[in-house]
């Protein structure tokens, strides 16, 4: 009796221990499990436009376009925004020191914010406009004060040649890009390489280091991912030239995919940076819609535009809607 009761308290003990490394075994692999998830989620994220696809798609038919032609005051129009809550578009026009309005393309206000220089970019956000320059400096312009309210320097400078203003809505902090030097080191001779750079507005802080660079090397790896076996050698080496000339003339940030998204009159192209910084997409404009590419926008629903110098003939804001 004393024998069996051994034996049976023996069997007990040893299907006990297993059982408890079982469950341990089990919450280990559920962990595990849970952290891969969590990091594939994470991958996708990073690679998909809407979080329902793993490849990259541009959603844009560039192809046909809703068009309409600016009034001649603004021929050298230098870069756009927009006003999500009124739909109205402001524009500024290269040399002339005035904030436009635009509603259905016709001007509806102006707003004089100093003296005549040199404007590249624009970008609205709440109810202030900035302005930049191409010596790197920013102007801060209240609308409904219609008052300058700050004039902001950066260690930014004419080499730079700042061109491109946009606004990280998730970061709450301006973007600027560089068709220039990438440094600010006055020492560095960098080149074959743009930088974009951050001014975050929750401190009044210029970020020194440059939030991504774009090296000639990365366009050419990308170029030769691309499918190019339809056309001659030739032309493909003509392609790469244009894509090698890229020098951002304009950035805006696509509220529906969070890319960044940076124009080059130079070459005609656009190229699409992911969150991580990578280029998702180079795409080669072509030229009779975009005679010359200088500002980009987005609106809530992710409908693109993009306004267009007129190079001495008219300038025009070209639309897509987004697939």
């Amino acid at each position: 009796m004393r024998k069996k009761l051994n034996s049976n308290m023996i069997l007990y003990i040893v299907l006990a221990f297993a059982s408890l490394v079982g469950c341990r075994g089990n919450q280990q692999n559920t962990v595990n499990e849970n952290e891969t998830t969590e990091n594939e989620r994470s991958a996708i994220s990073h690679m998909s436009n809407d979080g329902d696809e793993d490849t990259w798609d541009f959603r844009y038919d560039l192809s046909s376009p809703n068009k309409c032609v600016l009034p001649s005051e603004l021929i050298e129009i230098s870069a756009l925004t927009l006003d999500d809550d009124s739909d109205i578009m402001y524009g500024v026009n290269d040399e002339k020191a005035i904030i436009y309005g635009l509603e259905n393309c016709k001007i509806s206000s102006k707003n004089k914010f100093g003296k005549h220089g040199d404007y590249e970019g624009i970008e609205m956000v709440g109810k202030d406009i900035y302005i930049l320059k191409s010596n790197g400096n920013l102007i801060q312009y209240d609308l409904l004060s219609e008052e300058v309210t700050r004039d902001i320097k950066t260690p930014l400078k004419t080499k730079n040649d700042p061109e491109g203003l946009g606004f990280d809505k998730n970061n709450n902090a301006l973007l600027i890009a560089c068709k220039g030097s990438p440094s600010i080191d006055k020492t560095s001779n960098q080149n074959k390489s743009k930088a974009v750079y951050t001014y975050r507005l929750a401190d009044d802080k210029f970020v020194e280091s440059p939030l991504f660079v774009i090296n000639d090397d990365d366009i050419e790896t990308h170029f030769s991912d691309q499918d190019n076996s339809m056309i001659s050698k030739k032309a493909v080496k003509k392609k790469l030239k244009r894509a090698l000339k890229f020098s951002p003339s304009a950035i805006a940030m696509n509220p529906k995919d969070d890319c960044y998204y940076l124009l080059s009159t130079v070459g005609k192209t656009m190229l699409v940076i992911d969150s991580n910084f990578r280029i998702v997409d180079l795409i080669f404009l072509d030229e009779s819609y975009f005679i010359q590419p200088e500002g980009i926008c987005f609106d809530s629903r992710g409908s693109m535009y993009i306004s267009n110098e007129g190079k001495g003939l008219v300038a025009n804001v070209v639309m897509f809607d987004r697939k």
